[in-house]
């Protein structure tokens, strides 16, 4: 196989040609900006900034990044404030209420066996929901507010879509 060949795979592997792609630290690093709200939403479910899907969303356990490090975007705007719990409440309503009626209607256990089995499990359900729940609402917000704007420009414009934000150091993207 020859080099030109596999410098063209390696592009298509990495979307290097693809409308939607960001060049961060001279090019080594291609993020894709996502093409739908649900493509955003995926990204900032499963904590990675819902613009580029390079970095990390969340310093902490609920507490995001101020700032993405590969494409710039500032977390600070957003605050998704009491909806992500609202979201876990739904969720976890849905899942432990059939639990609960199920059990009861089947065995009839004692009250105690209701708080040894369901007070755990919501609680671990909830911290392990939350912040899935939040990065989603982040990333909606973000798609809402000027995402959607920005990946239709990007997909017009792949030259000037990234000009705006400036390339981080590969120091920075440790963990990319």
């Amino acid at each position: 196989m020859m080099v030109a060949e596999m410098v063209t795979m390696v592009d298509m592997l990495f979307h290097r040609d693809h409308p939607n792609a960001t060049s961060v630290d001279d090019g080594n690093l291609i993020c894709l900006r996502p093409s739908s709200v649900m493509g955003a939403i995926w990204r900032g479910t499963g904590g990675r900034c819902p613009r580029c899907g390079c970095t990390r969303l969340f310093k902490r356990f609920l507490k995001p990044v101020s700032r993405c490090v590969a494409c710039g975007e500032d977390w600070n705007a957003r605050s998704s404030d009491d909806f992500p719990p609202y979201i876990v409440i739904l969720v976890l309503g849905h899942i432990i209420a059939p639990g609960m009626i199920g059990l009861e209607t089947m065995v009839h256990p004692p009250l105690w066996v209701h708080l040894v089995i369901w007070l755990p499990l919501v609680a671990i359900l909830g911290a392990a929901f939350i912040q899935p729940a939040k990065g989603g609402v982040m990333a909606l917000q973000w798609w809402l507010a000027d995402g959607s704007d920005q990946a239709s420009e990007a997909a017009h414009n792949p030259e000037g879509a990234s000009a705006s934000t400036p390339e981080p150091s590969s120091s920075e993207l440790r963990g990319c």
